[in-house]
């Protein structure tokens, strides 16, 4: 109890309301005890990594997608970024997708994935559309350097915010394939909900 609550009581004044406890998702995922994978994100990741010659588009994403959905059913707590037109890396949190009830009239949102965008304001969230799409492979084939060049070329260059295109001869580079969206293991999540990143940051 506050003190000007105490003083009110102590006065013969009524209680007022409780205030809110204010919760944060930055709180839970800082907790290592709400991390299933205990730091080994091996397991985890491996659904979303995509062999470089598979060409078929469609077909691994449905199975992608519903390992993320599964969280909200296993208690899995699940995190995604996405680069909106902005240029930025924002997190999105908790995918869901509303059903279809059974024995109730259709709505324009059934079997639509929804999910919640960075960190709770006033333990609110804000829930947004979320498209199949993001968990496609994307069509063709990306170079990119490797991780110790991408080091050594933003030390080298401190206004870099992206890096490339890069040509085939290119030294210290592979060729990647990739998906619209990234899944964030829960020991990360927190340093993407204070706010979006360019990707240098990221």
């Amino acid at each position: 109890m506050n003190p000007a609550a105490a003083a009110a009581v102590g006065a013969g004044g009524a209680i007022g309301p409780a205030q809110p406890v204010s919760c944060l998702y930055r709180d839970y995922f800082s907790d290592a005890s709400n991390d299933p994978s205990r730091g080994d994100y091996t397991q985890v990741l491996s659904p979303y990594g995509v062999p470089l010659a598979n060409q078929n588009i469609l077909s691994p994403a449905a199975e992608v997608q519903q390992l993320a959905l599964s969280g909200q059913t296993q208690r899995v707590p699940s995190a995604f970024l996405l680069q909106l037109q902005d240029g930025k890396l924002h997190i999105f949190l908790q995918l869901a997708r509303f059903d279809t009830r059974m024995g109730l009239p259709a709505t324009p949102w059934d079997n639509l994935l929804y999910v919640q965008k960075g960190e709770l304001f006033h333990n609110q969230a804000q829930l947004v559309a979320w498209n199949s799409s993001y968990f496609h492979q994307a069509n063709a084939s990306l170079r990119v350097q490797t991780a110790a060049a991408i080091d050594t070329s933003f030390a080298g260059d401190p206004a870099a915010v992206h890096l490339g295109p890069h040509a085939d001869a290119d030294a210290d580079t592979e060729l990647i394939r990739y998906r619209e969206t990234c899944y964030v293991p829960p020991a990360y999540v927190s340093l993407f909900l204070a706010g979006p990143m360019t990707p240098r940051q990221a």
